[in-house]
């Protein structure tokens, strides 16, 4: 039964991160950001997401729009990382920050100024433990 509920999660998650990315390509969230491009199975050192969606704030539109958009709107390029943990794992503390590191560290490399991160588990792992933990390196987010 466990693993029954575990499959039709997955399934639909795999639904939500599809209709997801096809909502932010086609231009839903135009209003934040225009995605342009969109890659599944995106891998970044040892963290594999999902769909992995770049795009940039400057608008497309009319000449006014995009008269509007270069004078006033900064270019920023932004991204959307969408991970989500296979059938029946658990997401627990230390793997959520491994992923937010791992992403941090990929928006420096691509020069991204503002990305969204969605993780999708079936549980999360409660251990209790507040403290600092010492297996994943410490870096401090950069100052704006």
């Amino acid at each position: 039964m466990k693993n029954e509920q575990s499959t039709r999660n997955l399934g639909t998650c795999d639904r939500l991160i599809s209709q997801l990315e096809r909502e932010l390509v086609r231009g839903k969230a135009n209003w934040i950001a225009d995605f342009n491009e969109s890659f599944r199975d995106y891998r970044v050192s040892d963290i594999t997401y999902d769909v992995f969606i770049r795009g940039n704030t400057r608008v497309k539109g009319f000449l006014l729009s995009r008269l509007f958009s270069f004078f006033l709107n900064p270019n920023y390029e932004v991204g959307c990382y969408m991970h989500s943990r296979g059938a029946g794992k658990k997401l627990n503390r230390r793997d959520a920050r491994k992923i937010i590191v791992t992403t941090k560290d990929s928006m420096a490399a691509n020069n991204m100024k503002w990305s969204w991160l969605f993780l999708f588990a079936d549980d999360v792992e409660e251990d209790g433990h507040l403290g600092e933990r010492r297996d994943v390196p410490v870096r401090p987010f950069p100052a704006l």
